[in-house]
């Protein structure tokens, strides 16, 4: 986890999904899941994002940031719209 947040904080997304992803296999803590979530979006994978948002609030569906993964999740539904010619 912590080897994943310093590859965030350093712009390197796809290498913080790996380390953030090592981590959840390790430890079942959903917060992890939106930690890989933001690194995807960061990295304009928006479908992935979307994925790991949803599972995100499936898995905490009383999160405290339940509206703004609600907001992340519409931005991510409407920049993937955008994509499709």
């Amino acid at each position: 986890y912590k080897k994943g947040t310093k590859l965030y904080d350093l712009g390197k997304y796809d290498e913080a999904i790996k380390s953030f992803e090592a981590a959840f296999e390790l430890k079942d803590e959903p917060v992890l899941l939106y930690n890989i979530a933001q690194a995807y979006r960061l990295a304009n994978k928006y479908p992935e994002a979307l994925r790991f948002y949803r599972t995100y609030l499936r898995r905490s569906p009383k999160a405290p940031n339940k509206a703004e993964v609600e907001q992340k999740i519409a931005d991510m539904e409407r920049l993937i719209a955008e994509q499709i010619p």
